[in-house]
């Protein structure tokens, strides 16, 4: 409390301490979570950055604007249309609207994402904008063009819709259903944005995530589940656009059937999404693997009698607060969806249990591969239990070689790599002065003063003079005339004898014809040294560009015409002008382009020009070695080395050369940049590491290499959470590797040790959280179970029958978890969690006639503790 008094004091003042607040970062408890997430807010407005200024602000990405707007066109589109066309009156067409918008976002998401992100949502935009990955500029731009995008589709709908087939007759506008007080509305969409969100920052944001290439499906399920519920209570936004567009074009288009309320329930579908958003961008900051727990510190003893695990008295177990709170977010999220799917459909239908059953089984298949990287994510204490019978996990210490059920993901690489910029300067020949008592060859300037007199013996020919004038004057030997007796001299002509000799300096023509740009460009890419030496002797500036923005160097060095790229340094072209290898628009420079293709030669030539290997370039902000290193040319890194290249230098993501090296797996090149020095702990901007990236890989020579090198006190805390959260993942997939980690944390001592125990708490508290979230949300006549779902024996069924079900049904979950997320065989790879999930649903089609279906003793627990208080408490409005 004194920490937050000092910095509320110095917000105050308006003087901002930077290193209170990089210390109070390292500390996530709720109140400086807020602080640190709010001026991390208000820097990245600045810079873009969250720490570290930069001397331009983000320029603002179009693509990604444009992108967004025909993806929130289409999404509105297709869900609000799908509700306009059927209604929401029926089971069977809320499922069919759900459906429509959530695979609508699986497909746009895949569609648009690697020019957006694939936001869609204006809630998530500022999720990611509050959280770090996204600068404030591109999510102001993205949230207007997402709200354009929905205000055409609904006027694109309300032209297509006479506002007599218009079910809803307010183009699916969101506003309150009868019955629910505001509050309830910004609590529902509130928690149903968080779900969003989460499944966001987990899947497609965080580094560590198993999740690999279904993110995008795995958040198109989230956005299925949440309209399942709250679409009873306020249609579901968890969109503000999507809110926004329906219900100013409704109102405007003045059908003689339109229902009001939706412009005066505006600030609800904005204000509940913001929150949630908010909230999930806080969580983030929990969940990062950099992050630092204040509860890490915390030594609990396990008591003096040794037990099965082998702790002692003098045993102590480092509690892992992050497993321990995926479990409670991710087990109170489940009880929210599926209990609230029950208590708001009932279950008096085939089509309400199917609904009921997909709710449930999606939703574990959705969180568990949020959760999984952070503690298995079991959600289940049943599940649990069996692990800790079966030795994956003890009850006290969370073995390392458990594995969650989502696998090992495979690590995106990174896409196109554009390529860096480096800097080169002319590279001046070394001159001896001329013996005068020899036999002499004298040059004159035009003003009749002598420029030189050099020995016959040191010159062959004509163009050897001219290299040795250009030492001298400054001026290429492409823009000199020598004269004798008024001829000009071609610089092939042998010189034998005594001469005087007339220099004059040519200059470039003011008139250059584009034809001749592009003559200059085509010779250079076709390497064709007659002529580029012809055109430069006319004479031409080496450093024109054509219309698409190729320069020769450019081209040459692309293509590895050395004795081209030669000529064009002598003829003094310019190493620094950014140039297009392809004519694509992308900038890129000579030495970025030669160290990408590997043409050593070449890079060797320019750095004797005294290239500048430290300019980043393009998109991306790539350097020369990180390109040399992401290639594998080994001889060119070492070149660049050897010339002093930074080993540590970043790009514009914080990645490094050695990163590079880790995600190609090339043991030899990482070999090279750990000798010059490079930091074997660095981390990018979303937190990942070069051992991060080669475990994911799989590529055991990297890995070796870097534990080697972060043995001891240079493995830091937040490293170690990397390890366990790679352990975590799936690791034990590949052996070998698994078997290094494991050497690291037994090493050290500091294997994780939240278990058994400590889940069934965090799952219990996960619960009844869910619980009392739905008891507020929905009123007690809404509540078609009257109990909030809780489990209880239907009519007919005896205690035994119902005993017998549940224990079939965990059988068959429990069996899923071990043959598909723990065995070491398994095929199922990234897939666990759909094959998991797959179980649940089936087990609550077949149990739910017989007791509502519990397989989760965490999921009855918080129904039927908080139904049995509700009107204690009086939550639901009663």
């Amino acid at each position: 409390m004194r920490r937050l008094l000092e910095v509320s004091e110095l917000f105050t003042h308006g003087d901002i301490s930077e290193a209170l607040l990089k210390d109070l970062q390292n500390y996530r408890t709720p109140a400086i979570m807020v602080i640190h997430l709010l001026w991390g807010g208000v820097k990245r407005s600045i810079t873009g950055y969250e720490t570290g200024p930069k001397p331009e602000t983000p320029r603002i990405d179009m693509k990604a604007v444009v992108a967004e707007l025909v993806g929130t066109f289409l999404l509105t589109f297709v869900g609000c249309g799908a509700a306009t066309m059927h209604g929401a009156g029926a089971t069977v067409t809320r499922l069919i609207i759900a459906f429509s918008f959530g695979m609508s976002v699986v497909a746009i998401a895949y569609s648009i994402g690697h020019h957006s992100g694939g936001h869609l949502n204006c809630a998530v935009t500022f999720s990611l904008v509050m959280g770090g990955a996204v600068s404030w500029n591109q999510g102001f731009a993205n949230l207007a063009s997402q709200c354009i995008g929905s205000i055409m589709a609904c006027v694109m709908l309300s032209i297509i819709h006479p506002c007599e087939l218009d079910l809803t007759t307010t183009l699916a506008t969101n506003m309150p259903a009868p019955g629910y007080e505001d509050y309830q509305v910004v609590l529902a969409e509130t928690i149903g944005t968080f779900l969003l969100c989460f499944v966001v920052w987990e899947t497609a944001v965080t580094p560590v995530s198993s999740c690999g290439n279904n993110s995008c499906l795995v958040i198109g399920c989230s956005v299925f589940l949440a309209i399942n519920v709250l679409i009873h209570v306020d249609g579901c936004s968890i969109n503000p656009n999507r809110s926004l567009g329906p219900a100013l074009v409704s109102k405007l288009r003045g059908c003689d059937n339109f229902t009001e309320g939706g412009i005066e329930a505006l600030w609800m579908m904005w204000v509940g999404p913001l929150l949630g958003g908010l909230l999930a961008a806080m969580a983030r900051m929990f969940f990062a693997p950099q992050a630092r727990l204040l509860s890490d510190q915390v030594k609990v003893s396990w008591g003096s009698r040794r037990s099965d695990t082998g702790f002692g008295e003098d045993s102590f177990a480092k509690i892992d607060m992050k497993a321990a709170m995926a479990e409670f977010v991710g087990t109170m999220l489940l009880v929210f969806i599926g209990c609230g799917a029950a208590s708001l459909n009932g279950a008096d239908t085939p089509e309400k249990k199917l609904v009921i059953a997909l709710c449930f089984g999606i939703g574990v298949t959705v969180l568990a591969y949020a959760t999984g990287h952070h503690s298995g994510g079991q959600l289940n204490c049943a599940v649990t239990f069996s692990l800790c019978l079966g030795r994956a996990i003890s009850w006290q210490q969370l073995q390392v070689h458990s594995r969650s059920w989502t696998g090992l993901r495979t690590a995106e690489c990174p896409k196109h790599m554009l390529r860096g910029v480096n800097r080169i300067g002319f590279h001046n020949e070394s001159v001896q002065s001329p013996d005068i008592n020899t036999q002499m060859l004298h040059v004159w300037k035009a003003s009749g003063r002598e420029l030189a007199a050099v020995r016959l013996e040191e010159l062959s020919d004509v163009r050897a003079l001219k290299r040795y004038l250009q030492g001298l004057c400054g001026v290429p030997r492409f823009r000199q005339m020598l004269l004798y007796d008024g001829r000009s001299l071609e610089d092939d002509l042998r010189l034998d004898m005594p001469l005087d000799l007339h220099l004059v300096l040519l200059s470039f023509p003011c008139d250059i014809t584009t034809e001749a740009r592009d003559q200059l460009v085509i010779a250079a890419g076709d390497g064709s040294v007659s002529q580029v030496e012809e055109m430069l002797r006319k004479p031409q500036d080496a450093n024109w560009a054509n219309a698409f923005g190729q320069t020769p160097l450019v081209v040459a060095a692309d293509l590895g015409h050395l004795e081209v790229a030669a000529l064009l340094l002598e003829a003094k072209a310019d190493p620094d002008l950014l140039g297009s290898a392809e004519g694509d628009g992308e900038q890129q420079t000579p030495l970025y382009l030669a160290s990408t293709e590997g043409h050593l030669e070449i890079v060797h030539l320019l750095l004797e020009a005294n290239a500048d290997h430290g300019i980043l370039s393009g998109s991306h902000e790539r350097t020369a070695l990180y390109q040399a290193s992401w290639h594998g040319h080994l001889e060119v890194a070492r070149a660049l080395l050897d010339f002093g290249a930074a080993v540590n230098q970043k790009d514009g993501c914080c990645h490094t050369a050695l990163q590079a090296a880790a995600i190609r797996g090339y043991g030899r090149m990482a070999r090279l940049l750990l000798d010059a020095g490079a930091n074997a702990d660095v981390e990018g901007s979303l937190g990942d590491s070069p051992l991060l990236h080669a475990a994911q890989e799989g590529h055991v020579e990297v890995v070796r290499l870097l534990l080697q090198e972060l043995d001891g006190e240079h493995l830091s805390s937040r490293h170690l959470d990397v390890v366990r959260s790679l352990l975590k993942s799936g690791a034990g997939q590949r052996p070998e590797i698994a078997r290094l980690l494991v050497g690291v944390l037994d090493a050290v001592s500091l294997a994780p040790k939240a278990g058994g125990a400590l889940n069934f708490v965090a799952q219990s508290f996960g619960a009844v959280m869910g619980a009392v979230l739905l008891a507020i949300m929905i009123p007690c006549d809404k509540d078609l179970t009257t109990t909030l779902a809780s489990n209880m024996a239907a009519p007919g069924f005896s205690n035994g029958h119902v005993l017998l079900a549940e224990a079939c049904g965990t059988f068959m979950l429990c069996f899923t978890v071990w043959e598909t997320a723990v065995s070491p065989i398994s095929s199922c790879g990234k897939n666990a969690c759909i094959a998991i999930g797959g179980a649940v649903c089936i087990s609550v089609c077949l149990l739910l006639p017989v007791d509502g279906c519990s397989i989760n003793p965490t999921r009855s627990l918080g129904p039927a503790v908080v139904s049995a208080f509700r009107d204690f408490l009086d939550l639901g409005g009663v």
